[in-house]
This record gives C-alpha cells, sequence and structure tokens, in this order.
C-alpha cells in the first residue's frame, strides 16, 4: 500500500508499501529504526494521529485535514 505516515518519534514521512514488517505487520521508520503500529502513525500533512478512514476501496481520507492518498500496489502490470 503506498499511502505516506508521518513517524510518531522523529516525523520522517515515509511511504506504507516500503516500510511494512511481513511479519508483525507493523511499519518502521528508515531514519530513526522505531516501529510503529498503523494505529499510531500521523498524517503527513497535518500531524493528526491515526487519521486515516477509507472513502471507498482505493482511497483513504485523513479526517482532520481532509488530505485524501490512493492506494496502488507495488505490483506493476507486465
Amino acid at each position: 500500500m503506498a499511502v505516506q505516515w508521518r513517524c510518531p518519534a522523529c516525523h520522517e514521512v515515509m511511504l506504507e508499501m516500503e516500510m511494512v514488517d511481513d511479519h508483525k505487520q507493523l511499519l518502521k521508520c528508515h531514519r530513526c529504526d522505531t516501529s510503529s503500529s498503523r494505529q499510531e502513525t500521523l498524517c503527513p500533512i497535518c500531524d493528526a494521529r491515526n487519521p486515516w478512514k477509507h472513502r471507498d476501496t482505493l482511497h483513504f481520507l485523513c479526517v482532520e485535514c481532509g488530505n485524501t492518498q490512493t492506494w496502488y500496489s507495488h505490483l506493476v502490470p507486465a
């Protein structure tokens, strides 16, 4: 899932698809090496904690600032 999130520890912005720990489903910050659950992440725009709600099957909406992000698979069609 290519949704941006902000690390609650160091405030670095990352893409979720690049940082998911497959075993624990935690997001790991590449800057400070802190692991966070999706519920602990911050909106990259307004820093609201756990802001994402599904608008539909492809879109995530921040309930605080209205920022919308779209899910993109990391798999490229052949």
